[in-house]
């Protein structure tokens, strides 16, 4: 697989830059009154009114989650892929049931970008009698186990499970744990104890496309006012009416289920974008899994992380990956960035709106 050529690479940037000017001039001009751009011209701390996303030109991009350390730094890198060397994973911890378990289920590929490593900390211990194992294993999105099932002990500390790669094709994998007591198996975190996914494969496979921190805000006048919420009351408001701030066509108003396939689609739907969707409400973070027939190719991945600055102000984090390398992701990237200013715009107003968010002089 080659890259496009440097010409065309040129050639179709400056296309992108072109509609993507008019998309944002269109953006203004939009007959939708309730769009965000329709707020008042001068600074008011008055809530808007909720709004509803317009339909803008832009292919959705796909992503690998870019995992948020929630137990260690040395687990993951929350800005990692900025360089070829850097390490991707994260992890996310679990309350298992009335177990009295806390584990942190993780994952990294330790800076290969071929190689997943998995493992869990036992932050905490509970109480049973019998026999007790926590197995460690490694999937992907489409039901595919990589490697066998390590068996760790219930002792508190950390654990590591069997090392997968290196992968010579493009995939998209999580850890995934499940607790064992007497026999009987332990699902955890909305029935999915996963760590964040990674994707492995060649550089000339998978495409690390951006990493995008883009403040929730509300447009007062020709400024944006970043808004102040929590991130259960962002996942409050997706589950509201979810089309209601996520602004690609085909995205349903209700929330979308574990593994649900969402019929995504843009450029007017002249390109189809088919993903299916695993949110993680309790880690903050959702993700957007490419099926067959989208352009990025299946198994790439966006996702979507939620998260509160030391100030106090809620960013969207937006990082994205590829399993193909084509002109129309080149295409496509100034689309993207512009599409998902405008998610992170839609649903801060949307927050305030229904009093889950706060602007300065609220």
């Amino acid at each position: 697989m080659h890259h496009p050529p440097t010409a065309l690479r040129r050639l179709t940037l400056t296309i992108a830059t072109t509609i993507i000017a008019a998309l944002t001039a269109g953006i203004t001009a939009a007959t939708n009154p309730a769009h965000a751009d329709a707020l008042p011209t001068a600074p008011s701390t008055t809530s808007p009114a909720p709004v509803t996303p317009t339909d803008l030109d832009h292919a959705l991009p796909s992503t690998a989650r870019q995992g948020s350390t929630t137990l260690t730094a040395a687990s993951a890198d929350a800005n990692a892929g900025t360089t070829s060397a850097a390490s991707h994973g994260g992890c996310n911890d679990y309350i298992v049931g009335n177990t009295g378990f806390r584990i942190g289920v993780c994952i990294n590929d330790r800076g290969t970008g071929t190689t997943a490593y998995p493992d869990i900390y036992v932050n905490k211990v509970g109480r049973y009698s019998g026999s007790c194992s926590i197995g460690i294993e490694l999937w992907d999105y489409a039901s595919h186990r990589y490697g066998g099932v390590t068996q760790a002990p219930c002792t508190g500390g950390h654990h590591t499970g069997s090392a997968y790669g290196p992968q010579k094709q493009p995939a998209t994998v999580h850890t995934f744990v499940r607790l064992k007591i007497n026999g009987t198996s332990f699902y955890f975190g909305n029935g999915h104890g996963d760590s964040p996914a990674i994707a492995l494969g060649p550089s000339s496979f998978s495409q690390h496309l951006y990493n995008w921190d883009l403040p929730l805000n509300v447009k007062l006048g020709s400024v944006g006012v970043k808004v102040k919420s929590t991130i259960p009351n962002v996942f409050k408001e997706l589950h509201r009416c979810f089309n209601c701030s996520f602004p690609i066509p085909g995205a349903p108003a209700g929330y979308p289920s574990f593994g649900q396939q969402l019929p995504l689609s843009d450029f007017f739907g002249a390109v189809q974008a088919p993903v299916k969707a695993y949110p993680y409400d309790s880690s903050g973070y959702i993700i957007y899994v490419a099926q067959p027939g989208h352009f990025d190719g299946a198994g790439s991945t966006v996702q979507f992380t939620f998260f509160n600055d030391g100030s106090g102000y809620t960013h969207l984090r937006v990082t994205a990956h590829a399993v193909n390398d084509t002109v129309l992701q080149w295409f496509s990237q100034g689309g993207a960035y512009a599409r998902w200013q405008q998610f992170a715009r839609v649903l801060g107003t949307n927050l305030v709106a229904h009093k889950e968010g706060t602007i300065l002089g609220q």
